[in-house]
C-alpha cells in the first residue's frame, strides 16, 4: 500500500512538469516572447529616465544680512514655472543651493578672495550667488546643463541632455557670454568654475589696485564684478576657452500676443530678462492681468511657451533646419548645415543686388569730379558742425533701431544695450 501511495504522489508531482514541457515544446515561441516582454519593461523603465535640468537659487541677504523677504514670492513663483515647464519638455528639474557649493573645496577660498573690497560681491549677495553656482554644480560631479530660472526650453530635447553632450562635453555658453543656459561634461564645470573664478579673483584685484567702477562702468572706490563679465574677459583673452553659441532667445512677440515663429526655429530656449520683460510690458506685447506687473514673469513665461506651442510647433515652418544639426554636430552636419542656410536666401534678392551693382558701375564711372570751390564749401560746414557726445550718439542709434525695425527686432537690441550700461566697461 505504501508503495502505490509513493507512486501516486511521483504521478502527481511528475504531471504538471510533463505538461510544462508539451506546452513549451508545442509553443516554441515561448522563450522569444518572454524575452521580450521583459526588454520591453527594460526599455519602458529606461524610457521613464529624464535627464536632469539644473539651476541655482538661494535668497539673498544685504551687507546687514537682512534677506530679501519682499522678492521671495516673485522667485518662488518663477521657480515653480521653471520646474513645471522644463518637466513639460521631457527634463527632470533640480535646484542647487549655497549647501552644494559649500561642499566644494575650494568654497572657502574662493569666498574669502571673492568679497574683499567689491561693491557688489559680498557673502550672500546676488553676485556672490551667481559665483557660487559654478562651485554648486562642479560639486555634484555629474556635469550636464544648468540653466537660470528665468531661462525656459524650445527647441532643446531630453536626447541632448543624456550622457552625449552637446559639443562632445565640450563646456557651451548658449547666450554667448551670457550663463543663461550652459553645458559642460563634469571634469569640464570642474574646469571652467577654476577659470571663471580666478578671473574673477584678478579682475577684482586689479580693480582695488588700479580703481573700480559701478554698475554702469564709470570710475568708484570700490570694484564691481559678475560671473558674466568673467565669462567674457576669459572668452576675450582665449577665444577657445569654451564654446560660444547663440541658441538662447528673448520675447519673440511681433505684436500682441502674437510670436513670430522664425524668431524661435533652432533656439534651445527663450531667457526672459528684466530688461526684456519691460520692454514687453512697456509697449503693450504681452497680457498684463490685475495685479501683474513687470515682476509677474512666472505669468509670462508660461503664457509664451504655450503660446509657442500653439502658434509654432502645431505647424513648424518647412524650411526650419533641426536643432540636432546646429548643436553638437560634426564638421559634415555644420557644412550641411551653413550650405542649407545659404540656400534659404532667395535667389531672386542676390540678382537684384547684383543688377544695382552693374547700374551703379556705369553711373559712377560717369560721375564728374566735384568743384574744388563745392568741396571746400563742405568739409567748412563738417568741421563748423559739433561733433554729438556718446550720450546723444546712444540716444540717435537707439531712435534710429525703434524706427527702422520691428518690435520684435528691437528687443534683443534693448537687451544687449541694458546688458553692457550695466556690466560692461
Amino acid at each position: 500500500m505504501k508503495s502505490r501511495s509513493r507512486r501516486a504522489a511521483v504521478i502527481l508531482v511528475l504531471l504538471p512538469l510533463l505538461g510544462l514541457l508539451c506546452f513549451v515544446k508545442e509553443n516554441s515561441s515561448f522563450p522569444s516572447q518572454l524575452n521580450r516582454f521583459l526588454q520591453a519593461s527594460s526599455e519602458e523603465g529606461k524610457a521613464e529616465e529624464r535627464p536632469t535640468i539644473y539651476t541655482f537659487f538661494e535668497l539673498r541677504k544685504d551687507r546687514n544680512g537682512n534677506p530679501d523677504k519682499n522678492n521671495r514670492i516673485y522667485h518662488e513663483d518663477l521657480i515653480s514655472a521653471w520646474k513645471e515647464l522644463w518637466y513639460e519638455a521631457g527634463w527632470s528639474p533640480q535646484i542647487l543651493t549655497l549647501d552644494d557649493a559649500r561642499r566644494h573645496p575650494d568654497y572657502e577660498k574662493y569666498t574669502n578672495l571673492l568679497t574683499k573690497g567689491t561693491e557688489n560681491v559680498f557673502e550672500d549677495s546676488y553676485d556672490f550667488m551667481c559665483f557660487m553656482r559654478w562651485l554648486a554644480m562642479s560639486s555634484h560631479g555629474q556635469g550636464g546643463f544648468m540653466a537660470d530660472y528665468d531661462t525656459f526650453p524650445l527647441e532643446i530635447t531630453p536626447s541632448m541632455g543624456s550622457s552625449s553632450m552637446p559639443n562632445y562635453g565640450v563646456f557651451t555658453s548658449y547666450q554667448r557670454h551670457v550663463p543663461s543656459l550652459i553645458s559642460g561634461s563634469a571634469s569640464e564645470w570642474e574646469r571652467m568654475s577654476h577659470r571663471v573664478l580666478d578671473m574673477a579673483v584678478e579682475q577684482i584685484e586689479r580693480q582695488l589696485q588700479e580703481g573700480g567702477r559701478n554698475a554702469n562702468g564709470e570710475q568708484a572706490d570700490e570694484a564691481f564684478y559678475s560671473d558674466m563679465l568673467a565669462l567674457q574677459d576669459l572668452h576675450d583673452r582665449e577665444e577657445t576657452s569654451y564654446i560660444q553659441e547663440e541658441l538662447v532667445g528673448s520675447y519673440p512677440y511681433k505684436s500682441y500676443l502674437q510670436i513670430d515663429c522664425t524668431l524661435t526655429q533652432n533656439k534651445l530656449a527663450v531667457h526672459l530678462a528684466h530688461s526684456a520683460t519691460e520692454y514687453v510690458v512697456e509697449h503693450k506685447l504681452v497680457d498684463v492681468p490685475e495685479h501683474k506687473n513687470e515682476k509677474s514673469r512666472h505669468y509670462f513665461a508660461r503664457t509664451l511657451i504655450r503660446r509657442w506651442r500653439d502658434q509654432c510647433k502645431s505647424s513648424p515652418p518647412e524650411e526650419a533646419v533641426s536643432v540636432e544639426e546646429v548643436v553638437g554636430g560634426d564638421e559634415q552636419q555644420q557644412q550641411q548645415t551653413e550650405e542649407l542656410q545659404q540656400e534659404l536666401v532667395p535667389d531672386n534678392v542676390i540678382g537684384t543686388e547684383n543688377e544695382e551693382q552693374q547700374q551703379q558701375q556705369p553711373e559712377e564711372q560717369q560721375q564728374p569730379e566735384l568743384d574744388k570751390e563745392v568741396m571746400a564749401e563742405n568739409e567748412e560746414q563738417q568741421q563748423q558742425e559739433p561733433t554729438p557726445t556718446a550720450e546723444e550718439d546712444t540716444h540717435a542709434v537707439a531712435e534710429d533701431i525703434v524706427e527702422s525695425e520691428p518690435a520684435e527686432a528691437v528687443i534683443d537690441e534693448v537687451v544687449t544695450i541694458a546688458e553692457q550700461r550695466r556690466w560692461l566697461r
